[in-house]
């Protein structure tokens, strides 16, 4: 029976925690100089963390869904009154950043409220408890996805990323390097924010992987 491994987390992979007094973001521009978290109390911050790119993609999700619950937590309206606030919450975030289909999931979240609502539950509790539930499943598709990750880089492989989903790669590095396999990656600078060279390769290089930082338009010799 093979031996389980412990995954280590990159602090990428989870980058926004909500707490009691707040929701924290990791300040992913500071990165590789140090690293910082963003204390964020109200959906107009959460709005600016989104549009100033302090975080990812993966991150600005985690900010939308977090947003719910921080209101929630602070709010005392109830039924229509809150159904209305949720959509509030939701069109904000939705023009946060016009490129990502936030909509998607603040839809979801509206959708939660409004068929609380129209059953006579408590929406509060309601909308909670789903927003709590859907976190918890993402996060455990994403370790999964990190140990199939892990399963798929054999011995000796080369491995080529560019803006590779948040943490992932870099767990799945450290894994294979406790399963005893050599390998190598190349991150590419992802212009014009550079954040392979400051986040993806950083995040590799601090797991132990063996990483080479290369240049955008370098890929084709690079798999040549």
């Amino acid at each position: 029976m093979s031996k389980q491994i412990k995954i280590k987390e990159s602090p990428l992979f989870w980058p926004a925690k909500l707490k009691r007094d707040g929701l924290y973001v990791l300040d992913e521009t500071l990165i590789p100089r140090k690293m910082q978290y963003i204390k964020v109390t109200s959906t107009r911050e959460a709005v600016k963390v989104i549009k100033d790119m302090k975080t990812r993609a993966f991150g600005q999700f985690l900010v939308v869904i977090s947003t719910f619950l921080l209101e929630l937590n602070k709010t005392k309206s109830k039924g229509a009154a809150l159904v209305t606030k949720i959509e509030s919450i939701a069109n904000a975030l939705n023009k946060s950043r016009p490129t990502f289909p936030f909509a998607e999931v603040t839809g979801m979240v509206v959708g939660w409220a409004k068929a609380a609502q129209h059953e006579g539950a408590d929406v509060k509790a309601t909308v909670l408890k789903y927003c709590q539930g859907y976190l918890q499943g993402i996060r455990g598709q994403r370790l999964e996805r990190v140990q199939n990750i892990a399963k798929v880089i054999k011995d000796g492989d080369t491995v080529l990323t560019h803006c590779n989903v948040s943490g992932e790669l870099a767990m799945a590095a450290y894994i294979c390097q406790q399963q005893g396999k050599e390998n190598h990656f190349f991150a590419t600078e992802t212009r014009p924010y550079f954040q392979g060279a400051k986040l993806t390769a950083w995040e590799l290089k601090r797991m132990g992987a063996q990483v080479t930082l290369i240049a955008d338009n370098a890929v084709g010799s690079v798999m040549a």
